[in-house]
């Protein structure tokens, strides 16, 4: 079930996603008491979907309408997390003709927005997650009938943050952006010293 936060009660998302900070998951610090933590920043969205199995939060995303402000953009799906005890379990979704539970958070996501003029926009870090972020685009555009392109290049997401980037429709994005190569000679060479 797609929930908003309005749905779900602030307090009770809160209380189940502080759990999430024992995993042992990547993400895991988004749920301690940290300054930039999901529970302490969890006011700067402008929405959030959560989905809920067994009234248990699964998977969750935010809309992002202050970061990208200055370039006349909105991010979608921005936060995005999966549990791990149901990450894999729905991979079959990427090989199916079926919507996978990321596709039904955008769907209300974009419902949420539809009246908005600004460029909607989803990133995603790792220039190595390019054509997973192209197939997630094309998949969308064929089974919801929506318009998203992934743009050539990285864009600066935050100041030390580049990230692939993809728009809905045909609007400009002005966020600073350099190719892909020059990105990869700048940050990945960086991680190999």
């Amino acid at each position: 079930m797609i929930l908003s936060l309005d749905d779900i009660g602030k307090k009770e998302f809160i209380s189940q996603i502080k759990k999430f900070n024992k995993l042992n998951d990547t993400n895991s610090n988004w749920f301690d008491n940290s300054k930039s933590s999901v529970i302490n920043t969890i006011d700067d969205y402008l929405y959030w979907t959560i989905m809920t199995e067994n009234d248990k939060v699964i998977a969750f995303a935010a809309i992002d309408h202050k970061r990208f402000k200055k370039y006349n953009c909105i991010r979608l799906m921005t936060r995005t997390f999966y549990h791990p005890d149901i990450r894999r379990i729905h991979i079959r979704y990427e090989y199916e003709n079926k919507k996978a539970p990321v596709m039904l958070m955008l769907q209300e996501q974009m419902k949420y927005v539809s009246e908005r003029e600004e460029a909607l926009i989803i990133t995603m870090e790792k220039l190595t997650h390019r054509g997973n972020l192209d197939q997630f685009f094309k998949k969308c555009n064929r089974l919801l009938k929506h318009d998203w392109k992934l743009l050539p290049g990285m864009y600066q997401t935050s100041t030390n943050s580049w990230q692939n980037l993809g728009v809905h429709g045909n609007k400009l994005i002005n966020i600073p952006s350099m190719a892909t190569d020059e990105w990869q000679l700048r940050y990945e060479m960086n991680e190999w010293k």
